[in-house]
Order: C-alpha cells, then structure tokens, then sequence
C-alpha cells in the first residue's frame, strides 16, 4: 500500500534499515539519517500489564528469515525481534481468509463454531473473545487495524473498547501513527491489549520505493503478464496456472466453476477450455503467464513482505521510545499466507495447502529466554497462552493449548493433528507426516459428517500428501477428522456479513460458492 500522496516515503527509514539488494544498498544509506534514540523505561507498577498483538495479514512463514529459514534479507527486523523471543516455527492457521482466521485467534474456537464459513462470515455471539474475556478482569482493549475484512462488518470488533479501521486496506503506514497518537494522548496506565494490524504483504503487492520491485529483475518488461497481475485492481488473484485472466468478471466465473474441486489436471483443462473461448471473443482478456511472470510476481510479494517489516521496526521504535517495549509481551503472527504458484494457485481462499496456512507466530514475554520451537502448533493455542500468562480463566470450550510451558523453556504441548476449514466447502486435518483435504460439502453443513464418511477415499473429494496419499492412510485421517468434527459446537448464533461488506469482499476478488 503506498502511503498518502505527498507524504515521505523515506520518514521511516531514518530509524530502521532495510537490508536491501546489493544495487540499493548504497542508495538506502544515504537515505538512513540516524537511529533514534529510545526513552529510558520507566519501572512499570507491579500491577500494570501491557500485551501488543501484531497481525501481519497474508504474511507465509518462509519470507522471514532466522528461525524460519528464509535467506533473502528480506525481513531483518521480524528476525531481530524472533532472536529475543520464543519462535514457533510449525505454526498453522485455521483457516485461509483474515476474517475467519482472526475470528478463530481471539476464541480459540474453529469458523465453522463461529459463523458462516464463507467470504460472508461473520463473527456469531455464542463465543466469548480474548478481548471480551479481559474486559472481565478490568482490562481496556484498543485496537488499530487496516480496515478491509477486519472491521466491525464482520463482527470483530466485539470486546474492544476502541476499535479505529481504515475504509480500504490498509497499511502500518495508517495504523502506526493512529496507534502512537492514542498512546501519546492516553498512555496506558492499567492493564491493557493493543492490537495493530496491517494488509502490507497482501495483494497487489505494490509496496513504496525502494521496496516494492527491489527484488524484481529491473530488466522485466512492463507490458508483461507478471506486470499487469502485480498492477491490477485484484493482484495475483486473477492468475490461474499459466494463464491470466485480465477481465475481473471472469475470476467470479472460474471460481464458481471450481469450487470444491481440487486444482488437477482435471481443472486445468476446464481452465484452459475457457480460457480458449474467451481468447475467441476477447483476445485481449487472456495471457499467457510465463515462468519468468511467475517470479516477477514472487519479488513483488518479496518487496511487500520487505516494506512490511520495515514499519514493523517502526512499531518496534514507537514502543521503545515511550518505554513501553520491555515491559509488554508481544505476539506478533500472520493470519494465513499466500499462495504463490504451488499447485497452479495464486492468492489465498481456495486452498487448504501449506502455502496458505503456514504462519509465523513469535511471543516475546520480559523475562522469558528466547528459544526455537519446532513442534506442531496453531494460531488456536494464542488465547490459552495469553490466558495463563494473564491469570485469567478461558472458556472451557477452547480448541487450542497453552505454550506457557514452552515459553518456560520447558517441554510443551504438541498438536498430534491439526485442523483447517475453507471458503470453498474444504475442510482439512494435518499431522506431522501428512495431511488430508476433503472438499464438497461446507464445514458446519449438517450434511458433513454424512458426506465425509460416505465419500468414496479414491475419489474427487479427498487429496492426501505424505501417508495419507495411500488408501489406508486417508480412512486413518478420515476417522480422524470424523472425531474431531463430531466434538466441534456448529450450533452458531450468527448472522451473515453485511450486504456491504459482501459486497467488499467481491469487490477485492473473493467468491464464496
């Protein structure tokens, strides 16, 4: 998201500093005037507590580097930050769309428990939220969020005392000094939850110089398909395997026509089908999308991913600066990635797999050791861990477990399955040596268990990776799934998003079946 016009693109770079490609290193320099000097702390009453929660909406775990891996440089501030805090490296959300996913962090409670799984979710009122559950115990709860589908169309912001959101997607650029202006006018002075949130990595990828096409190939024609996905109104979502669709009325047919069918050969066929018949009557409206396309739009999501964490050291700085840093504990994760080419999908919303539900998740708590940790965990287990660190009691219903032990540098819980449930009638259980998708019927339907148990293991319904790929694999993550659907509560109290908001959600390339 590019910030106002007129406004210095380079104001944040003169605390924090990018690390960039070796062509723009010297250039940046230049740019970087000085750190600024934080505040000294001051020693916070014993009673006081202060936890910052920092969503960074359609980020994959593989673009952060340190504990994650990723040896780019592309996020030198999110890696700082990870080296001082306890890193959960196999973290996966619970669902592929922001308004679910976050619906789900703040209940500890799966979508289909909560709403109408779909692009028109809307958060139902027979969960309690972490927010509403602190309110309980006398907390004040501000929220700042990048508007889009977190806002209160959606229902989440039940529980906050001061909810602001933009009108479109947003950026830190928007939330950051919303933020610091109400800390500055209202220092926290009791307990208190702030949360902050921001669509920078999401599409179109089109982050402020020098980050946006910093990892591109500067030699990519601009009359590309790579480009004209990057610069459209709906980004990579209009990218179907090889093929880009430049005419946004035909993403809704295609996605209508493949819903709850797995991306397959099958599916490409029907792809390319269309794609031949639109080429008759609108040459202009298809394109080929090259293997070179597919990498420019790569680097693209790369710059974002890169501006993002530039605003997060932004975030990092604030907090310093008003002595607020060393005594929060901080928890910073992704609601769910991004899709990048991996089966022939682009964007987030219609699968299930890993490049959509891998998220980092790394808490910071004062006082705390920072260490890595590899077992299997879920965005589920944010609300159990920040209830025991907290001394507040969490409803009885919560999905996930508390990482207090972990964060102890003890031996802590592991997920033997994890479970996942789609916008496109998906649903999903994972262990750690596989996972099973089964798609057709709507997670919550009180046809699903039926269907599950009924479909045919060979057939279009189900795709299995690792050991579930075998028949007798997938009847093992099928009984699995059976047991874990028949203990959920999809008895939701909720109403459909609003008609606007729906209306948002199409607008910015969602379909729901």
């Amino acid at each position: 998201m590019l910030p106002p016009g007129g406004a210095d693109a380079a104001g944040y770079a003169s605390r924090v500093t990018p690390r960039l490609p070796p062509a723009l290193a010297t250039l940046a320099a230049l740019a970087v005037c000085g750190a600024l000097a934080a505040a000294d702390a001051p020693e916070p009453p014993a009673a006081e507590r202060l936890v910052v929660m920092v969503s960074l909406d359609t980020t994959r775990a593989d673009r952060l580097g340190g504990p994650y891996g990723n040896a780019r440089g592309l996020t030198p501030n999110l890696d700082a930050f990870a080296a001082e805090s306890v890193a959960f490296t196999d973290t996966w959300a619970t669902a592929n769309l922001t308004s679910m996913s976050h619906a789900s962090l703040f209940t500890s409670r799966y979508p289909s428990e909560l709403g109408k799984v779909s692009g028109e979710f809307h958060l139902g009122g027979n969960a309690q939220t972490l927010p509403e559950i602190l309110q309980l115990y006398g907390w004040k709860n501000r929220a700042f969020t990048s508007g889009g589908h977190l806002n209160r169309d959606f229902g989440l912001d039940r529980g906050f005392d001061w909810f602001a959101w933009t009108p479109f997607q947003g950026s830190f650029w928007h939330t950051l000094p919303a933020l610091f202006a109400a800390l500055d006018a209202h220092p926290p002075a009791g307990k208190e939850l702030l949360f902050v949130h921001s669509y920078d990595a999401h599409a179109p990828y089109l982050a402020v110089a020098p980050f946006g096409l910093a990892w591109a190939d500067p030699a990519a024609p601009r009359d590309s398909a790579g480009h004209h996905a990057v610069s459209s109104r709906l980004g990579t979502e209009l990218v179907y395997d090889n093929l880009l669709f430049r005419a946004p009325s035909m993403l809704g047919f295609l996605v209508r026509r493949r819903a709850a069918r797995h991306w397959d050969e099958a599916a490409r066929a029907d792809t390319r089908r269309e794609a031949a018949a639109v080429a008759l009557k609108s040459p202009n409206d298809v394109e080929v999308f090259s293997p070179l396309d597919a990498t420019y739009v790569r680097d693209a999501y790369d710059g974002a991913v890169a501006y993002e964490d530039a605003m997060f050291g932004e975030l990092v700085a604030g907090l310093k600066a008003r002595g607020l840093y060393d005594r929060a504990i901080l928890v910073v994760f992704a609601d769910h990635g991004e899709a990048l080419g991996e089966e022939g999908r682009w964007g987030h919303g219609e699968s299930l797999a890993q490049a959509e539900l891998h998220v980092p998740l790394t808490i910071r708590v004062p006082g705390m050791a920072p260490r890595v940790v590899t077992a299997p965990t879920s965005l589920l287990d944010v609300l159990p861990t920040l209830g025991e660190l907290l001394g507040v009691v969490v409803p009885a219903q919560s999905r996930g477990q508390s990482l207090v032990p972990w964060l102890r540098g003890e031996e802590g819980p592991a997920h033997a399955w994890r479970f996942a449930e789609g916008n496109q009638r998906q649903s999903m259980a994972r262990s750690a040596t596989g996972q099973l998708t089964f798609e057709g019927v709507a997670p919550g339907s009180t046809f699903y268990a039926e269907a599950l148990r009924t479909a045919a293991l060979e057939g279009p319904a189900f795709r299995g990776t690792g050991d579930a790929a075998s028949l007798e694999g997938r009847a093992r993550y099928r009984e699995a799934m059976l047991a874990w659907q028949a203990g959920l509560d999809t008895r939701v109290n909720a109403e459909s998003a609003s008609p606007e908001a729906v209306k948002e959600m199409r607008a910015n390339g969602y379909f729901t079946p």
